[in-house]
């Protein structure tokens, strides 16, 4: 386990996090102020995720919309058919929401801003989704209202922190509670 963990120590940036037990066991502590992998990493997994955005993918990503929204239509269907209602959530990518996020990555690899458009998709999949006549919640409006000092992702880490995930589920109990599952199925 430690030859391991000295592999995975060039990609975790909170190694402090780790101890060894008297059994010789490997015990993680979990903070959510410290961050999960190295700058490094990080700007390299939201580097390889920023593709999806490149507006000379538009093409490509719009023909992956609709794939995806034909077979969610086909969900909605069989789930229909049980008398229940589906309700699609649209979870954003912290390169969506975070203006500083998407600074950094087009630095690191020389981006140019205008070649990208990090909103687009989320909308373009709701709009393929609602036309289906699927239930949507898309996440991503609400998050970028939210979103202003603070951030709703735990450091250097694409999950949500405790805030991202209260405005998330406050987000989705509104849209629920909006209309009854009874009348979301018709």
């Amino acid at each position: 386990i430690w030859e391991n963990r000295k592999k995975l120590n060039a990609l975790f940036a909170n190694d402090n996090n780790v101890h060894e037990s008297s059994s010789g066991e490997c015990i993680y502590h979990y903070n959510p102020n410290a961050p999960t992998f190295s700058e490094q990493v990080f700007l390299e997994i939201e580097h390889e995720r920023s593709h999806f955005f490149e507006k000379d993918r538009a093409p490509y990503m719009q023909k992956e919309i609709q794939r995806v929204s034909m077979l969610l239509a086909e969900m909605n269907e069989d789930v229909k058919n049980i008398d229940s209602t589906l309700v699609v959530v649209l979870i954003p990518d912290q390169l969506q929401v975070e203006n500083e996020l998407q600074h950094s990555v087009l630095k690191e690899i020389g981006g140019n801003s205008d070649a990208y458009d990090f909103h687009a998709i989320s909308g373009q999949m709701a709009q393929a989704l609602s036309q289906q006549g699927i239930h949507v919640v898309d996440l991503l409006p609400t998050f970028l209202k939210n979103t202003n000092d603070d951030s709703l992702y735990l450091p250097r880490d694409a999950h949500w922190n405790i805030e991202g995930n209260f405005i998330a589920a406050q987000e989705i109990l509104s849209y629920l509670s909006g209309a009854s599952l009874h009348s979301l199925s018709n």
